[in-house]
């Protein structure tokens, strides 16, 4: 097996998320080669603030073939993607289904945002949460009380069990506009089943193999393709299954779009594959669906985009 990668920067329109510190960010497309003509392509999006290591020793951990949870997940794909490239076919065969609308910057955002999105179709909106959250919980309640929207909200893990309580205290009024709330605080299982038992539904990110044991704590496990695996996700079946990109490179989209595709075949959830909103436009993002809330599949074989692969400068991993 051969890698060479493609460095890349996404320029966000405003701060991603609560742990997130700069507008930029790094990334890298990977071209493996698992045989001369056996070829796939996938991305490495480290976020350090949320436990990856940086992207420079991702790259230097796959010189050596040394794999971490990151790296493994996107070679995994990217013998998905080779396959399909091998026998010149596109991956996307299935119907996708829809997907929310990412909010990551819940206070500029204003009612007449989303009457806009609402008209374009859109049922469901994310929000990214923690920075603030007493202001947030006063800005939610004016802006989705005369709104049709499901609400998710993203917290991270960065509230404390306290924290959060009196958080779900303000927002009392919006219980049933709200379709989950994802990651509050770290999960446990007990704390988590008591907020269920309270009405809210949960939904568990960063430690779903371990809440999918829990459907009491977690009724909704968030499946992230360049994380977990396709054994992982077919296992957890006792909950709603929800999957999202790992707001990296359109590629990394198109990889989970084909996994939502593959995992909810009848459409019975809104999925979470639109993140190109949160960057400036580019190259690849502009093959994507900017107006609306179904998934646009790039032209090309495999995850697509064959056109703006064949324009990058490869490195070699020596």
């Amino acid at each position: 097996m051969k890698i060479a990668y493609a460095d890349y920067e996404l320029q966000a329109f405003n701060t991603l998320n609560a742990l997130a510190k700069d507008v930029k960010r790094q990334g890298a497309l990977l071209r493996v080669t698992f045989a001369p003509d056996l070829i796939g392509y996938a991305d490495c999006h480290p976020w350090t603030e949320l436990g990856d290591i940086p992207l420079k020793e991702q790259l230097e951990h796959l010189r050596y073939q040394q794999f971490t949870p990151l790296t493994r997940g996107a070679v995994a794909l990217a013998q998905i993607d080779a396959q399909a490239r091998f026998q010149g076919k596109s991956l996307f065969q299935q119907a996708i289904p829809a997907s929310h609308f990412l909010v990551t910057n819940l206070l500029e955002w204003t009612s007449a945002h989303m009457r806009k999105i609402e008209q374009q179709g859109y049922t469901h909106v994310k929000f990214k949460m923690g920075r603030h959250p007493s202001e947030e919980a006063h800005h939610l309640l004016k802006l989705c009380t005369s709104s049709s929207l499901k609400i998710r909200l993203d917290f991270n893990e960065t509230l404390t069990q306290a924290c959060f309580q009196q958080f779900l205290r303000r927002i009392e009024e919006l219980q049933f506009q709200v379709d989950f709330i994802e990651d509050p605080f770290p999960f446990d299982a007990q704390a988590w089943a008591n907020i269920q038992q309270e009405g809210w539904t949960l939904a568990c990110d960063r430690q779903a193999a371990m809440a999918s044991q829990y459907p009491e704590a977690a009724r909704v496990l968030i499946v992230k393709p360049t994380l977990h695996t396709r054994e992982e996700w077919q296992s957890w079946t006792c909950q709603t299954r929800i999957v999202t990109s790992y707001l990296g490179h359109p590629l990394e989209q198109a990889a989970a779009a084909y996994v939502a595709s593959q995992l909810d075949g009848e459409h019975s959830c809104v999925h979470g594959l639109h993140s190109h909103h949160a960057y400036q436009p580019h190259a690849f993002s502009h093959c994507l669906n900017w107006h609306g809330p179904q998934f646009s599949v790039p032209p090309g074989c495999g995850f697509g985009f064959d056109r703006e692969l064949q324009q990058l400068e490869w490195v070699e991993l020596q």
